[in-house]
């Protein structure tokens, strides 16, 4: 077969640095293979990356030992731009590939570049926008497009410069089920065409998609295997920074070694072999559970009575939205690309002000209060939180919300130190945030926000970028903050995120709150889910096969009464 990728005995060390970020990688991809390489934050993932497309060592200085060839090619002889006709990359932050006022212009932009022929680059364009779903497209400016339309336009941006390899580097992570399931029908397509395919992932359930799995922790390779093998390996995954599949880490923990099931129906049917019996008694203290949340919540914070908004390109955003929140409720907002959910939480700050309707917060109509009186008192951090940082080191960072708030100086210095060992950034003050991985900059985002002490927090896709234990890490702390009377108001497209850590879930489609419930009664109504694309947990999609709805494993497992 034909190497795309070959890498031997490569490590890379950064100036400044005590250890290698890479250390004797070796690494062979071939022709036409989809490959999942996965790990935790720091691993080494995204050096691996700027490995493959050059820009190590061509733009980072750094020492690099060893060789990376992209078809049989050593990238540290050859020009960045010779490179990128091989191998193509879609990055996390992909939006910030897109610079040009039109689609057509966007995805003609690397032809134009690589000096290809004006009749071509229009077959290439044409083509390109076929693949990706974006026919007819041509003439919108990509400002006007949906997320999931705009990371399809970035694909396409790469797509048309017939890459033999094109990497992605966590850029799915915004994006809902069925976005996913576009993007890896492009990548079957592609595949069948010789293009090799290298997802930077860190979500276990799509792995089933990819042809081997690549585990690194601490810039070594520790697993190279099929998905199936890889997901029964539930300890060393979440070793690695990624969340265990659910129903094998399900029957791991009940004691089962040689058989872990991976698909659904399989463990259904084994289930039923076992003689398992879920307690109707326990389940109802489930129940109950969720009801007791209701006791607890204060005052209405949030009150939204027929509200619409329509951006000034025409899109009609939202829909006669009517919502009630109170005081120490933690609700996520889950939905499609598109469905409103950051236009929402962008009326709950201020930040955008209702066309019709009113919109009241804290006793507050946003119509008649200043937006930055607003931000004293909601906190809000959006899916592009490196966005938000601006300042020369972390402490300024943090400081700014207190210092624009008049508190003392002995004020801020405690503010500031208490949020970043809140965060685990209290060694980083002098750091400058553009130089941190994007799951530190997320974390000193919330350090920002949480300086200011505010009543309602706003956060939009709050984990993108972050591996399982910083997921966890963050959520341990929004629960501590959540009972502390702080209103946590959360937009994702995570769904096991939501099952296990939200009171309240509000499904949105189309600009309108289709669903508002317990989160239970939610992942209970399969009718609603299938019309929000929305796709339920493992767990949750296992326990339907017992005729109730379990949000984690802890739950299946204290519910389970009996078993051969």
């Amino acid at each position: 077969m034909i190497q795309a990728v070959t890498i031997k005995d490569l490590s890379i060390r950064f100036p400044k640095q005590p250890r290698q970020t890479l250390n004797q990688l070796t690494l062979s991809i071939e022709k036409g293979e989809m490959v999942f390489v996965m790990g935790k934050s720091g691993s080494g993932k995204s050096t691996l990356v700027k490995c493959l497309n050059g820009f190590i060592p061509n733009m980072y200085p750094c020492e690099f030992q060893g060789s990376v060839e992209i078809f049989g090619e050593l990238t540290k002889s050859r020009d960045i731009c010779e490179i990128s006709r091989d191998i193509g990359v879609v990055s996390q932050n992909f939006e910030h590939q897109l610079f040009s006022s039109s689609v057509y212009l966007e995805t003609a932009f690397g032809p134009e570049n690589l000096r290809i022929r004006p009749e071509e680059i229009r077959r290439l364009v044409k083509n390109a926008l076929l693949k990706t779903g974006l026919a007819g497209f041509e003439h919108r400016n990509p400002e006007t497009l949906s997320e999931g339309e705009r990371q399809r336009l970035a694909i396409a941006s790469i797509l048309s410069m017939k890459p033999k390899t094109i990497v992605f580097d966590e850029s799915l992570t915004d994006l809902d089920p069925f976005g996913r399931n576009e993007i890896f029908s492009i990548c079957e397509m592609l595949r069948m065409e010789g293009v090799c395919v290298i997802f930077i992932w860190n979500e276990a359930r799509e792995i089933l998609h990819a042809d081997r799995i690549i585990l690194l922790d601490e810039g070594e390779i520790v697993a190279d295997e099929k998905p199936k093998d890889i997901l029964r390996k539930t300890a060393l995954l979440e070793k690695c920074g990624i969340r265990p599949y659910q129903i094998p880490f399900l029957f791991h923990e009940m004691g089962y070694t040689k058989r872990l099931p991976i698909d659904i129906g399989e463990a259904l049917k084994m289930a039923e072999e076992e003689r398992w019996v879920v307690s109707g008694k326990k389940y109802q203290q489930l129940i109950e559970h969720d009801a007791s949340y209701l006791k607890n919540y204060g005052e209405q914070v949030v009150w939204i009575t027929n509200m619409y908004h329509t951006y000034p390109n025409g899109i009609h955003a939202l829909n006669n939205i009517n919502l009630k929140i109170r005081e120490g409720e933690f609700v996520a907002i889950a939905g499609g690309n598109g469905s409103g959910k950051t236009t929402l939480l962008n009326h709950l700050n201020g930040m955008l002000l209702p066309a019709n309707g009113d919109v009241f917060v804290l006793g507050w109509n946003t119509m008649d209060v200043d937006f930055s009186q607003l931000s004293h008192q909601v906190g809000y951090v959006s899916q592009d939180h490196g966005d938000l940082l601006f300042a020369s080191s972390v402490f300024e960072e943090v400081a700014f919300g207190p210092q624009n708030l008049g508190c003392s100086r002995d004020e801020i210095y405690r503010r500031v130190y208490d949020v970043l060992k809140m965060v685990k950034l209290e060694k980083y003050e002098d750091e400058r945030p553009d130089l941190l991985t994007k799951g530190e900059q997320q974390r000193l985002a919330l350090a920002s926000m949480f300086a200011i002490k505010p009543k309602i927090i706003l956060l939009d896709e709050p984990i993108s970028g972050l591996d399982y234990q910083e997921i966890k890490n963050l959520m341990e702390l929004l629960i501590e903050l959540n009972q502390k009377g702080h209103t946590i108001i959360m937009a994702t497209q995570c769904m096991w995120l939501i099952a296990e850590y939200s009171h309240r879930m509000i499904v949105m489609k189309d600009g309108e709150i289709i669903g508002d419930n317990s989160v239970r009664e939610v992942f209970s109504d399969r009718n609603l889910l299938r019309e929000a694309n929305l796709l339920a947990p493992e767990i949750v999609e296992f326990g339907y096969g017992f005729g109730q709805s379990f949000l984690s494993v802890e739950e299946f497992l204290f519910c389970l009464e009996q078993w051969s």
